[in-house]
């Protein structure tokens, strides 16, 4: 019974039409997006495309979907003004990314289901079903048409860590890239394997969709690049020669990219290779270990950035070290294939890219073909040259290996076959309570009619996404738009108490325990000293002190007005809700707690 099960299960994964199949069935299981809604940058990208009038003075047009930051500190202060920066915001951070391909995904949407959500997400699955089919014949080119293929495929196609990339409309970006990418390695596939003219002139194409959709395809060109190592049968020449029109892709679309001032300066979350290789390479050791490990072994790769020092210190090493345990597993397999080579050379090159940026699983789109290559091999004991595997029952062979790789193959049947996607939706909904509670927080503030005339003062908050989407999310529900937002603390990761201090009428005083972290909107390069103050609309930022990591501590809020002045309207953060908050009487403290 249980043979006949396994051969039943190898014959599925050999048939013609189990790309479709994957498609449909990776849609399937993260369906539950199409009731997650817009959340946060959702709806940025909301206000912009259909133009919404509060904001219509502050974007360019859908293009400037992606343009967070460009560098112009009056744009900055505009910004910080309106509530959507933080104080502490470098006015010359850049956050600015060329994406037109996705732009017009999105601006269909808009124009074709302007107020259908559910459309625009069964869109965005679309783009995963055909990504996942993509991926589904790229395995079967390299390791042809076997249970191997099969596996990796189905591996891929359900894996979780795609939940967030696919439900979350704001990362559609990713999928394209990912999707374009894909097609970058079949066409140079069929160009290198099959002498097709056609596929010679549709990869470079493919590789500029790409790169216009999202800068993270280029990680593709860690494929192409072991492409020609380890699996190109032509001359060294030849090989070479065939990795000159991504070069010249890539340099191309580079000069453009900067000529139009796009990319990431001054922020220490995203970082560019390119412009600051230094701090890059700072980053790149621990950053790469945690997203190998999020992709092999499971734990979301999410976590570091909302850990403790200690528990990110402690997540680094037991990454380094499962990284290791995968390494030592592999080794054999890699020495004895040339096809396992070249999904690990692809796997770890194409990491890279996604180092400039914090650890996020939905960011392992490309990671992932490679690393479920490997995993489909090591699990199918495949030969040294997987293509001329046949299609017989699959077998695990473990019966000979050593302990380490027994143990590994159960662990990873575990996560990626049997948790893998139950956790999925899991996901999908996690994403949806995360990113949604700022929504459901933020909606169900009472402000009055008036409030365009008014300040809102948040004393405390989980994050600054619970503060900074106020004015966009009440101008997408038709309501009236705060004047200026302000958020005397927002943390951005475990909740801290927060000292209040009123040292005067106008004036606050807030220190939390951690201080404030820079994040995406200023890096350590540029830091704040003490006695260096912000000017905002209506109020005065003074730092005060700093931490030991010189990030500021306490910080002192002048008001231009009273505290009690009406035009002032007191939040804070109580259990996920934002509830009146009265400062105190000049000379008294108060301690509040930014509970989620």
């Amino acid at each position: 019974m249980q043979f006949r099960l396994r051969a039943r299960f190898a014959e599925w994964l050999t048939r013609r039409h189990l790309p479709l199949r994957l498609a449909v069935l990776a849609m399937a299981l993260c369906a539950p997006a199409l009731w997650t809604g817009l959340k946060v940058d959702d709806l940025f990208q909301r206000a912009i495309l259909t133009n919404t009038p509060q904001f219509a003075d502050y974007f360019d047009g859908p293009m400037s979907m992606f343009n967070f930051t460009d560098g112009d500190p009056e744009r900055a202060h505009r910004f910080m003004d309106l509530g959507f920066l933080p104080w502490w915001t470098l006015d010359t951070v850049r956050l600015r990314f060329l994406r037109p391909v996705t732009v017009l995904t999105h601006w269909l949407d808009y124009r074709l289901w302007p107020n259908a959500v559910p459309l625009m997400h069964i869109h965005s699955l679309l783009w995963l079903g055909g990504l996942v089919a993509v991926a589904s014949l790229l395995y079967r080119r390299f390791m042809g048409t076997g249970t191997t293929a099969g596996l990796a495929a189905l591996l891929y196609a359900i894996d979780d860590a795609h939940g967030w990339p696919a439900a979350w409309l704001a990362n559609r970006n990713g999928l394209l890239a990912a999707f374009f990418g894909f097609l970058t390695l079949w066409c140079h596939d069929r160009w290198r394997r099959n002498r097709s003219l056609a596929a010679a002139w549709a990869a470079p194409v493919c590789l500029v969709l790409g790169l216009l959709s999202n800068e993270g395809a280029l990680a593709v060109c860690g494929y192409v690049f072991a492409y020609a190592v380890f699996v190109d049968a032509g001359s060294r020449r030849s090989r070479a020669l065939s990795l000159v029109p991504y070069a010249v892709v890539v340099v191309a679309w580079r000069l453009v990219y900067n000529a139009l001032g796009c990319g990431t300066w001054g922020s220490q979350l995203y970082i560019d290779p390119a412009r600051s290789p230094l701090r890059f390479l700072k980053v790149l050791w621990f950053r790469a270990p945690v997203l190998l490990f999020g992709q092999w072994g499971g734990f979301p790769s999410d976590f570091h950035l909302l850990l403790p020092d200690a528990g990110r210190a402690l997540l680094v090493g037991v990454a380094i070290i499962f990284v290791a345990w995968v390494a030592w597993a592999l080794w054999p397999l890699l020495r004895s294939s040339r096809i396992a080579r070249f999904w690990a050379l692809g796997m770890v090159l194409s990491l890279l890219p996604v180092c400039a940026t914090f650890t996020m699983d939905r960011l392992l789109l490309f990671v992932g073909l490679g690393a479920m290559g490997l995993l489909a091999m090591l699990l199918r004991d495949a030969h040294a040259d997987p293509a001329r595997e046949e299609s017989a029952p699959l077998i695990v062979a473990w019966r000979g290996k050593p302990y380490h790789v027994r143990t590994l193959c159960a662990l990873m049947i575990l996560v990626h076959l049997v948790l893998a996607p139950v956790l999925m939706p899991v996901r999908i909904w996690g994403m949806s309570r995360m990113l949604g509670a700022s929504n459901t927080a933020l909606r169900a503030i009472d402000l009055d009619a008036d409030v365009a005339q008014k300040t809102v003062v948040m004393a405390s908050a989980p994050n600054l996404f619970f503060v900074s989407y106020l004015p966009v999310l009440r101008a997408c529900d038709g309501l009236p738009v705060p004047g200026a937002v302000r958020c005397l603390a927002p943390m951005s990761r475990l909740p801290v108490p927060i000292h209040l201090t009123r040292t005067d009428e106008r004036t606050l005083e807030a220190e939390p325990e951690s201080g404030y972290p820079w994040l995406l909107v200023r890096d350590d390069n540029h830091p704040l000293a003490v006695g260096d103050r912000v000017d905002l609309a209506g109020m005065t930022i003074e730092v005060l002190s700093l931490t030991e990591k010189g990030h500021p501590h306490r910080v002192a809020f002048r008001f231009d007005i009273p505290l009690e002045d009406p035009s002032l309207v007191w939040f804070e953060c109580k259990d996920g809700a934002f509830v009146p908050f009265h400062p105190p009487p000049v000379g008294e403290s108060v301690v509040l707690e930014n509970s989620l």
